[in-house]
């Protein structure tokens, strides 16, 4: 430091280092989304890992979760995708990274989980990539009577992997059941509370209309881009976040073989 400034040599080296950060910003919003194969992902099952989370798990993400929805500030009715108002509800945990900075070990779990299932499972869609694969969104879902995912051919667009999370006993519900559409047709998937359940996110799926209970899952979705703190799951937000480069599976974090 020469007079409170930096050496010019120091700050040559900041500077170096800011203009090596925005070309990589360039090249990287400039970089196509992947997205994925849609034939592979029609051809690919999902991934049921029974048991995945604790009671208190669960009760831990219930917790993150009624707070933001109580707050209301990170909060969307999917309603209107064409069911009855304040039927499905979904409160973005991203949101400024909420989800991250209140549940840690969980987070870091998940996010192992993810890298280790696509790898046992063939999938390939995280080690394809070169760029950076990060959590598009963490979103906490509140399903009520009317509520449904119809849409048979829906696709998380602009992801890689999702991961959903029963957070509900599904011995209360009627109705409300994961299905997803392959070369086979349709087919129905067992998912009961504490079950994380990983799919290629090209992969065509819904929820039929729940007729009685209250259906709560988390869903996470991993893209080719930065961390999104933001309330939303929209592209723009793809490089604005974290970029982290260390999503490795964890030793200590084994899927079973047979998704038991």
């Amino acid at each position: 430091v020469e007079g409170g400034k930096p050496a010019p040599a120091a700050a040559a080296a900041v500077e170096a280092r800011f203009l090596g950060e925005y070309r990589r910003h360039v090249a990287a919003v400039e970089r196509p989304l992947a997205t994925g194969d849609a034939e592979v992902a029609l051809a690919s099952s999902p991934f049921r890992w029974r048991r995945f989370l604790s009671d208190e798990e669960v009760d831990a993400i219930h917790d993150v979760g009624r707070e933001a929805m109580e707050a209301g500030g990170a909060v969307e009715d999917r309603s209107a995708w064409g069911q009855p108002a304040g039927t499905w509800r979904v409160a973005y945990l991203n949101e400024g990274g909420v989800f991250e900075r209140r549940l840690p070990q969980l987070y870091s779990k998940i996010r192992a989980a993810a890298q280790r299932v696509a790898a046992e499972q063939g999938w390939g869609v995280l080690s394809a990539t070169s760029a950076p694969v990060n959590f598009r969104c963490v979103e906490y879902h509140v399903m009520r009577e009317g509520g449904g995912l119809l849409s048979r051919r829906h696709r998380d667009e602009g992801s890689l992997l999702t991961i959903d999370l029963m957070l509900a006993d599904v011995a209360g519900l009627r109705g409300g059941v994961f299905h997803t559409l392959g070369a086979d047709g349709l087919a129905a998937h067992a998912f009961e509370r504490g079950d994380a359940t990983f799919f290629l996110s090209q992969k065509m799926h819904s929820v039929s209309r729940l007729d009685a209970g209250e259906r709560r899952v988390l869903v996470l979705e991993l893209w080719e881009g930065g961390e999104n703190h933001a309330p939303s799951r929209d592209e723009p937000h793809r490089w604005e976040g974290d970029w982290r480069e260390d999503l490795q599976p964890a030793d200590s974090v084994q899927a079973p073989r047979e998704g038991g």
